[in-house]
């Protein structure tokens, strides 16, 4: 693989990974706050002290606790985003119900539109997380996967030339491709069969538009196949590794 491919596949797995953990972050944080909100919630009475609008409303607040060991002030403020139809009902001044954290008396919510129960523990949220991770992190396994078997295979198969046996044209996000079937025969003399997508479409069906790169698959084609198991093979050039190979096999 060159160079400039390893840094695009090693900069897109470290981007995927940082926005992973930052959101592993934010979730964990959140989680821990309304988790406290949830078991440790101690109800009183605020004052609306501003409301802002714009993408959404929010609406900012003020309340008072007893003294807490470590806390500066017993008197604490608070945001809470609340939804159109609530904001039109309530202005500043206004005296709101407040759940605060026991043991985080700064850590609060509104009880309006669902209040802390909005969000009410930790645990579902994190699930979410998760699954938010893997759905962004999968893309970059399969990668990364896909990669190391077409390097091993690209070091250590075996070349055999391949014959194309059908070609049949398709769309992708609308771009002309086409899927192929091919065979060859193995270094035990059996015949292999087996299929390439995504690669460019036959000039003449797609209406005498010529593709330079089809000549990379199509010219001569070739199969590098595991030679402890031939069923285990690719159509070169690979999708994702790069190597050239010896001018004999071609």
């Amino acid at each position: 693989m060159s160079l400039d491919g390893k840094i695009a596949i090693g900069g897109m797995i470290g981007f995927v990974t940082f926005i992973a953990l930052l959101f592993l972050l934010v979730v964990f944080v959140q989680g821990r706050k309304f988790n406290g909100l949830h078991t440790r919630g101690v109800m009183t009475e605020g004052t609306v002290t501003a409301i802002t609008t714009g993408k959404g409303q929010v609406i900012q607040y003020r309340y008072e606790t007893p003294p807490v060991p470590g806390s500066q002030s017993p008197h604490q403020t608070g945001q809470w985003s609340v939804s159109a139809t609530t904001a039109h009902f309530i202005g500043v001044g206004d005296r709101v119900r407040v759940v605060y954290d026991a043991a985080a008396p700064w850590n609060s919510s509104l009880m309006l539109d669902g209040g802390p129960e909005r969000l009410d523990s930790s645990g579902g949220y994190l699930a979410v997380g998760l699954l938010a991770v893997l759905a962004m992190g999968a893309p970059v396994l399969y990668v990364r996967l896909r990669f190391g078997w077409e390097r091993r295979l690209l070091r250590f198969g075996a070349v055999a030339p391949a014959e194309i046996v059908s070609e049949r044209p398709h769309r992708y996000k609308r771009s002309p491709i086409c899927s192929i079937s091919y065979q060859f025969v193995d270094a035990e003399g059996e015949t292999i069969t087996g299929n390439r997508d995504g690669l460019p479409l036959n000039p003449k069906q797609q209406g005498g538009l010529a593709i330079g790169m089809r000549d990379e698959f199509f010219a001569h084609p070739i199969v590098v196949y595991d030679v402890k198991n031939s069923r285990r093979n690719l159509f070169y050039p690979p999708v994702y590794a790069r190597c050239e190979l010896p001018r004999a096999a071609t």
